[in-house]
């Protein structure tokens, strides 16, 4: 290229460097999209405009703004000032998505995006402008599952340090804000969610589905929650009654005539559900979910592993103790409503236990070694260790790790299932031979409580209703995969 510049320079021919082509790209532009920083450099200096758009509302700084790392972006900046081109005039251009250079640089989702951020606040960015989404910066940062507290932090602390105002309830086009998006694609989000309370987002806001950011908490339908714990709506309503701004609408009902306690029914979230009545939620009015509710919640599920249909059978089966012991007499209809969610599960017509005895994992010196040192409690707080279990017939440890067998601890359970994938190989050997210890033993089926005694009867022996009725549902959708 330079040597094109000399040849016409000696044939006094003036070379058009903002020539554009029929989509309107600069050779400018062209290097900017190729990462040639080199060339840019060299157009630059031979009086390349970095602020013509082409057919799309793209620029070259929309170009460097997508490239990861902050060296290529800061070399471009740094030569348009040395040859006094100023990119003010195009920093908030929208390209053909409606998105800003500001929205590009926080898309890549990294921590490092810090410096050019800061960079383009400085050129005069405007955090508060949307995309064709309707999505500002702050809707994008919320979208981001992997943001987390620091990096939310940093763009907020950016934007007050050059005096930009946050609009932390503006609206996208589904009326969301970026707390509703925060919780509804980050079910872990208690930190962020803390911080943009705390910052002034408005939790009473409804988004076009007529859905508060407390529905979209307990609609999630996420059943991992039954593993790993998150503290999302204790932390929800802790902040709120600390900041005592809003008073949350808690039957609040959405467009589909639903509220959040309805919504966490469905998306077997018990313990959802416990903050919910703490916090003074109707269960005197409350309808449980039919069938079709319970399908269009848990379809979103991936099924494929026989854990994850374990995981709803606990969850279905803990939620209704939880709302039993708040006073909610479970009638057949609901029993019935629940056994049909845990036959579609097809979950007991799969499972095929190994026969490997038990015993033979004490053969093992390493096993030997962690077993005596893992305890396992039963109801009455007296505890042994695994080992000793594991050498007991197997109706005595049954009857002596009936705690373990409660619907409560069998998340636990899969807590340990799952270990058994991910921990190390001695570490796997302890957890699996819980694992099949409790698979053998089974759920215990002299349950005192009627209901209960509903749905821990795997074979529906206990009503030929059922037995009908499960018969007529063996057959699902949710025995295969689905995608959305």
């Amino acid at each position: 290229m330079e040597l094109l510049f000399d040849i016409c320079g000696q044939r006094n021919r003036a070379v058009r460097v903002n020539v554009q082509d029929k989509l309107g790209n600069t050779p400018l532009y062209l290097a900017a999209k190729a990462g040639c920083g080199s060339m840019i450099q060299l157009l630059l200096r031979k009086g390349a405009d970095p602020n013509l758009l082409n057919a799309e509302g793209s620029t070259p700084l929309h170009e460097c703004c997508l490239f990861y790392g902050h060296t290529y972006f800061m070399q471009f900046l740094a030569t348009c000032r040395q040859v006094g081109q100023s990119l003010e005039a195009t920093v908030n251009s929208r390209d053909k998505n409606g998105d800003t250079p500001l929205h590009l640089v926080v898309r890549r989702f990294l921590i490092e995006c810090e410096l050019e951020v800061r960079e383009l606040l400085r050129l005069g960015a405007d955090p508060n402008m949307a995309n064709a989404k309707g999505w500002t910066i702050q809707h994008r940062i919320a979208a981001g599952i992997a943001f987390g507290e620091r990096f939310v932090n940093h763009i907020l602390n950016l934007c007050d340090e050059f005096g930009r105002t946050v609009q932390l309830d503006a609206r996208d086009n589904e009326g969301n804000t970026p707390l509703h998006l925060t919780i509804d694609t980050w079910p872990y989000s208690e930190g962020v969610v803390e911080i943009l309370l705390r910052r002034g987002a408005d939790p009473t806001l409804v988004n076009a589905r007529g859905e508060t950011p407390l529905h979209l908490m307990c609609r999630g339908c996420e059943i991992e929650h039954m593993i790993i714990s998150t503290n999302l709506s204790s932390e929800f309503f802790r902040v709120n009654e600390e900041l005592s701004r809003h008073r949350i609408a808690i039957d609040a009902l959405d467009n589909e005539g639903r509220t959040p306690l309805q919504w966490a029914v469905t998306g077997l979230m018990p313990n959802t559900v416990d903050v919910l009545l703490d916090r003074g939620a109707d269960l005197s009015n409350f309808v449980f979910p039919t069938e079709d509710h319970f399908d269009k919640c848990l379809v979103y599920k991936n099924l494929v592993y026989e854990r994850d249909k374990l995981e709803i059978a606990i969850g279905a089966l803990t939620l209704v103790e939880h709302l039993e012991k708040r006073g909610y007499e479970l009638d057949r209809s609901d029993a019935m409503t629940i056994m049909r969610v845990i036959d579609k599960l097809g979950l007991f017509r799969t499972f095929r236990w190994t026969v490997e005895p038990v015993t033979s994992l004490l053969d093992d010196e390493q096993f030997v070694e962690k077993a005596k040192k893992m305890t396992v409690k039963d109801d009455d707080s007296d505890s042994t260790t695994l080992y000793d279990l594991i050498r007991l017939p197997l109706k005595e440890a049954a009857k002596h790790a009936h705690g373990l067998l409660r619907i409560y601890n069998f998340i636990s359970l899969v807590r340990d299932y799952v270990a058994v994938h991910t921990g190390t190989e001695d570490d796997r050997n302890c957890r699996s031979s819980r694992c099949r210890r409790e698979k053998k033993t089974d759920i215990n089926p002299r349950a005192r409580d009627p209901s209960t005694r509903i749905l821990l009867s795997k074979r529906g022996k206990i009503d030929d209703d059922i037995s009908s009725s499960m018969q007529k549902t063996s057959r699902s959708s949710w025995t295969s995969p689905v995608h959305v």
